[in-house]
């Protein structure tokens, strides 16, 4: 599965390079912090890995007095080989590494941590930030839950509002409640459920400019229909910018769905 749009990657890794895992992935339970996706990359015992999730470029002006970069990610920093995953910071001119998992942590258990990284040095600059999975071996790792914000400036705010049923097919609000427009805001709406569950309906899209305290509703792609109780997961995000996740349960009577 490709990454998000606007992010890009390198593989060079014959078998494994970065992909997006499930959340209801039966091999790798608990691999994603919150929502539906995030992030993966597994390693090769035969092979070296010299593998890239990059972000879209991204302006850091000068209206903040504060940048931070937060994510949380999956992984352990030991294990056979040099494989390890090192956090890139790139720009005109540089190519900064600030973060390498296995000189920098002690993480003997996998598990989900977080981290958090000043970028405020950067202010000014237009930068690209990158997860590198480079050397043989090492472990499995899991990314999610990315945000760069910043203090002291208009910030946009997404939200989910009303969740809502129809004629074969839901409907979810997605808002923008802060004092600047969002843009790219990346949503999903996935409806599952149903007798047997035979109910499986995934819509996603990008709206590209979403202004200060202005909504838009957006609607399943593909008829529901069927028998019996659903479960209906909303998320919308930025790049790198503030998001929200919410989840509704429902009922399917044939081709009607009630929230």
């Amino acid at each position: 599965m490709p990454p998000p749009d606007g992010w890009s990657t390198i593989d060079n890794n014959p078998t494994y390079n970065w992909d997006i895992i499930d959340a209801d992935d039966p091999v790798w339970p608990g691999s994603v912090h919150s929502g539906q996706y995030a992030a993966w990359i597994e390693r090769d015992l035969s092979n070296p890995s010299d593998e890239w999730l990059i972000s879209p470029e991204i302006e850091l002006t000068d209206a903040y007095d504060s940048i931070s970069l937060d994510f949380w990610c999956r992984a352990l920093s030991d294990g056979s080989g040099d494989a390890t995953i090192k956090l890139h910071i790139t720009g005109e001119g540089f190519d900064d590494v600030i973060w390498n998992l296995r000189d920098d942590e002690n993480w003997n258990t996998f598990d989900y941590r977080n981290k958090t990284f000043d970028l405020l040095s950067y202010q000014g600059e237009t930068i690209q930030i990158s997860w590198q999975k480079v050397g043989l071996k090492g472990w499995w790792f899991a990314l999610d839950d990315v945000l760069l914000s910043g203090e002291g400036g208009a910030e946009s705010n997404i939200s989910i509002g009303d969740i809502k049923g129809g004629l074969v097919q839901v409907s979810a609000e997605i808002k923008n409640d802060g004092d600047a427009d969002a843009n790219d805001v990346e949503y999903s709406i996935k409806v599952t459920g149903g007798i047997f569950n035979r109910i499986n309906v995934t819509t996603t899209g990008t709206i590209e400019t979403l202004a200060a305290g202005a909504s838009e509703t957006k609607t399943t792609d593909k008829p529901i229909w069927g028998l019996g109780s659903i479960l209906i997961v909303v998320e919308a995000n930025e790049p790198f910018g503030s998001g929200d996740n919410e989840t509704a349960n429902g009922f399917v009577l044939i081709i009607f769905v009630k929230v």
